[in-house]
């Protein structure tokens, strides 16, 4: 999923240029990154290396370890270069909070772009590389991150720095991913409120001023709906009204001047109407959009979160880690539909009788400008 995205991005130039298809390129490479640990699995973790769930006086060897040292350390730093992924999530959710509620253009959101990636990416960097350089990593039975090798080698001594271990796992990978989650959880509510804001003034203006003058509301654009902003609505196209007084005596017979006055004033208020609903219908889709991002951020990262929960309770829950294990490399997937989303919807309105592979197929490997 991942791969399609960067695909997607950077063969457009138009895509280039937008912040938000930068985030996602962004999104998707610490997805990519954190990928290799998780395809890995037990391969890193050092050959011969005995599981911590052995029974007493067995030698129950972890499946597939494979690996050195080295190998371990090495899937231990993209491991926990996994924590830009809810850095840029959170991110990506701010982005849809500037543009939706605060209406942020384009431009004053890029003076500021560079904090979306410095911030993610710089603390990943780091706290992956202190690991490394702090000899933190060692295998947790079904890959390598934080947790030192000597803790399992009987008389070794932890360095002061190591036996902090677990007050670094929550510093370095917990802590930030449980801010995250509450963090989107309020834009979250935030843009569910614009968007029902959105809904009444669309159905504000849903009755036309006049009889016959059909709304120009246009097609849908799958760019919008992602958040990209277009120009605004140029007004000065509307017909322009006469200089005349308005003020017109009731019971004096209306001259053909006069008509054409009221005619073009009620064209300028039903143009107006028309732009209200059109931009009510767009912050909607924006809206919706963001809120689909954060549902996927929510189903990635649910179960880590519990799984860190029945930790400190000490209780394990096959369940509950299979689905930790099983749904956390699946945000690229899952980032790729909400964000294939709007194109697909636009391509079924053109195409009513393809088939969803089909569609999906069209919209993936089609090169936008």
């Amino acid at each position: 999923g991942s791969i399609i995205i960067l695909n997607k991005v950077l063969r457009s130039p138009k895509r280039r240029r937008h912040p938000m298809h930068r985030i996602m390129v962004g999104l998707s490479v610490a997805d990519i990154l954190s990928g290799i640990s998780f395809f890995g699995s037990t391969w890193p973790i050092p050959r011969g290396t005995v599981s911590r769930f052995a029974e007493e006086g067995t030698q129950q060897l972890i499946y597939g370890a494979v690996g050195t040292e080295r190998s371990c350390d090495m899937a231990g730093f993209f491991c926990q270069m996994q924590v830009a992924s809810p850095l840029l999530n959170a991110t990506l959710a701010t982005y849809y909070l500037l543009t939706v509620r605060y209406s942020w253009r384009t431009e004053r959101i890029q003076k500021i772009e560079w904090i979306f990636f410095a911030v993610p990416f710089g603390f990943a960097l780091f706290t992956s590389i202190f690991a490394v350089a702090a000899n933190l990593i060692g295998h947790v039975e079904w890959t390598c991150w934080i947790l030192p090798t000597e803790l399992s080698v009987e008389g070794a001594e932890l360095t002061s720095i190591q036996q902090n271990f677990r007050t670094i796992q929550w510093l370095f990978l917990f802590a930030p991913v449980w801010v995250c989650i509450v963090y989107v959880s309020i834009i979250f509510v935030l843009l569910y409120i614009d968007m029902r804001n959105s809904e009444r003034t669309m159905l504000k203006y849903s009755i036309p001023y006049q009889p016959g003058v059909v709304a120009a509301t246009g097609g849908r654009n799958a760019d919008e709906e992602d958040g990209e902003q277009g120009d605004e609505a140029d007004d000065e196209g509307a017909p322009s009204g006469t200089t005349m007084d308005a003020s017109t005596n009731p019971n004096q017979q209306s001259s053909p001047a006069s008509c054409h006055f009221k005619n073009n004033k009620g064209r300028r208020w039903h143009h107006e109407e028309s732009r209200e609903r059109r931009e009510a219908s767009k912050s909607r889709k924006v809206a919706i959009q963001g809120m689909l991002y954060v549902i996927a951020f929510y189903i990635a990262w649910l179960f880590p979160t519990v799984t860190r929960i029945t930790d400190l309770l000490k209780v394990n829950i096959f369940a509950i880690q299979f689905l930790d294990t099983t749904l956390l490399p699946l945000q690229g997937a899952l980032n790729c539909m909400v964000y294939l989303r709007p194109r697909y919807e636009v391509y079924r309105e053109a195409h009513p009788n393809h088939g969803m592979i089909t569609s999906m197929w069209a919209i993936t490997k089609k090169v936008d400008a």
